[in-house]
Parts: C-alpha cells; sequence; structure tokens
C-alpha cells in the first residue's frame, strides 16, 4: 500500500456508520468478495456512499471500483476488483518509484507546506489531459477514474486527478479530502488544510482552461473558498465537508496580483508591463470592472510604457475576462 494520510471521512462518521467504514476499508485491504451489513442500521444506499468515502480517503485502494458494487437481498455487497494481485502490484511498484523520483528530484519535502500544495497543483493542471471520449459523451476507461490512468499516461477525468491530489498530498503529511458535487454533471476536486483553514482546489478545470488557449489562468480554481467555488457547481450535501472562507492563499492575492479599485487598473498594466511579461494577470475586485474599463486602462498603460520605456513597444495582445470572477489575463504579442 501507498503512505496512508488524512482520513476525512473515517473521522467525521460515527458509531454503525464508522464501524462499517472499517469494515469495508480492512475488507478491500484484504481483498474480500463481499461485506454483510445491517440494512436496519445502515440503508443500501448510504452503505455504497459510506464504500465511497472509504476509496476516496485510500487512494492505495485503486484497484477497486466503487460505483461498480453489487448486492444481495440488501444486507451483502460484492466488490468489484478492477485487477488481481500480481497487477495491483506491479502498478503499486511503478507508482512508489514515480512518486520518489519526484519527490527526491523537487526536494519536495524541504520546500514550505504551500510552495508543496502549488507543486502539487502544477503538476496535474499543466501536465494532464482529460479523457476526450469522456468529454464528448462518452463512459470511458476504469483508469481514467482512479490513480492509475495519470500515472500510466497522465490521461484521467476530474475524480482520477482528484485521488491523484490527494496521494500527493498524503505523501506531503498534508491533509487533503476529495469533494464531490455537480457541474451540468457530477464532478470532484479536493480540499486542503493550509494555516488553520480548509481551502479548494480544483485541478480538473484549472487543466482545461490552461489547454483551453490559456485563457483566465490556470489558478482560478486554487485555494478558493466556499463562496468562490460555489459560483460553479453545487456540493454534495450528503458529506459534512468543512467550511471554507477567505480568498488569502489565492494564486492572485498571494502573489499581489490584485486591486481593488479599477482607478488603479492602468497603473497596475504598466507596472507589469516594466517587467516585460508574457502575461499579465489581475484580480480585480471592483464590480464596476467591464470591457471599456479594461480596454481603456490598458490602452493608458502601453501607451505610457511605450513613451517613457520602449519606443518599439506595439501592444498587441489577446484580453480575457472572467466577469463572474473578476479574473482578467492579457497575453502579449497575441
Amino acid at each position: 500500500m501507498f503512505k496512508e494520510g488524512y482520513k476525512f471521512f473515517e473521522q467525521s462518521l460515527k458509531n454503525e456508520e464508522l464501524a462499517f467504514y472499517r469494515r469495508c476499508y480492512l475488507a478491500i485491504k484484504n481483498r474480500q468478495i463481499s461485506i454483510t451489513f445491517d440494512f436496519k442500521l445502515i440503508n443500501i444506499n448510504r452503505a455504497k456512499e459510506i464504500i465511497k468515502y472509504v476509496y476516496e480517503d485510500n487512494p492505495s485502494f485503486f484497484y477497486l471500483s466503487p460505483y461498480k458494487l453489487s448486492y444481495v437481498n440488501n444486507k451483502q455487497i460484492y466488490f468489484n476488483y478492477l485487477y488481481d494481485k500480481t497487477t495491483t502490484l506491479n502498478y503499486e511498484n511503478q507508482i512508489k518509484k514515480t512518486l520518489m523520483h519526484f519527490f527526491d528530484d523537487y526536494q519536495i519535502l524541504k520546500l514550505p507546506k504551500y510552495n508543496q500544495i502549488l507543486i502539487f497543483h502544477n503538476c496535474i493542471s499543466s501536465l494532464a489531459n482529460y479523457d476526450q471520449i469522456v468529454s464528448s459523451g462518452g463512459s470511458g476507461k476504469d483508469e481514467d477514474y482512479n490513480i492509475i490512468g495519470f500515472f500510466q499516461g497522465k490521461v484521467a477525468v476530474c475524480y482520477g486527478f482528484s485521488l491523484v491530489f490527494k496521494l500527493l498530498c498524503d505523501y506531503s503529511g498534508i491533509n487533503c479530502l476529495v469533494i464531490r458535487g455537480k457541474t451540468k454533471g457530477n464532478h470532484a476536486w479536493n480540499m486542503v488544510e493550509y494555516d488553520g483553514g480548509f481551502y479548494h482546489i480544483d485541478t480538473t478545470w484549472d487543466l482545461l482552461e490552461d489547454h483551453n488557449d490559456g485563457k483566465l489562468g490556470i489558478y482560478k480554481f486554487f485555494m478558493v473558498d466556499d463562496l468562490w467555488i460555489k459560483k460553479s457547481r453545487t456540493i454534495n450535501a450528503i458529506a459534512n465537508y468543512p467550511k471554507s472562507y477567505g480568498l488569502q492563499y489565492t494564486y492572485y492575492v498571494r502573489n499581489k496580483y490584485m486591486i481593488n479599485d479599477i482607478s488603479n487598473l492602468s497603473q497596475y498594466f504598466y507596472e507589469r508591463l516594466k517587467e516585460y511579461p508574457n502575461e499579465i494577470i489581475v484580480y480585480v475586485t471592483d464590480k464596476r470592472l467591464n470591457w471599456e474599463i479594461i480596454n481603456h486602462s490598458y490602452k493608458k498603460a502601453s501607451d505610457k510604457f511605450r513613451r517613457l520605456n520602449n519606443y518599439n513597444f506595439k501592444g498587441k495582445c489577446d484580453k480575457y475576462w472572467s466577469s463572474k470572477y473578476g479574473i482578467v489575463r492579457i497575453i502579449l504579442g497575441g
């Protein structure tokens, strides 16, 4: 098995449900064929939900398919194992070697916790690909929904990416959990504990936006709170997930890529242009922001930069704005 980490769901359950969770954990660890339960204490739907909790707490159980369970007479659940013991062990050893090299090459454990979380996010959102079969309406492969798809071919879907992110956090000692909810369909992402609070991270949506011509940046869903994340989805109400407050650890706020007043936007653009960047990104909290202000502010800044710093500067660019989140991204040389 892989190194075990934070088990949010085990900690959140009580009484009969906790006992059932622990029985499922041991059964899956030992690859039992089935497990019995008392449907008078736990109904079948709740039992299947708890098995998903076990799976999401433990990326080591990648050989289980938590969505392909069968049951008899509402009292016995049969597990569906995807790989035999030899194949499972081979996958496990390969992934352990990959993790060892990754953590050694980047000296992960010597970095501040925030930087570790950022690297794990970038590892997925910058390197992975969403399975095109699923995005086109197909069902995809079993490996899309566990950690194997990413480690074998950098291809998965949201559920698989979320489990990979949790596995990385487990090896780093960072408290992390998998979150489920709905956008247009079912969706999964993560929460991490940092500096006494919990924050949402959605590597899948940052991945998709990055691969979509880089529009709006790849950190739109990094270390955000409940209010931010709920602009794009609903959170599974069955699970009592931690509450999240504040945007102080988002990529934009932490790196001072933000302004609170649109009157400062032109000066912000100008100061960033002096760094000769490939792109400029800013989070604007002022609700008065609109396209006219963005275009006027950038033109004013680029004219000033051309006059004072670089007469050859053309100022040509592509501009993107997410009105829902207040994020502006300018890609220079467009």
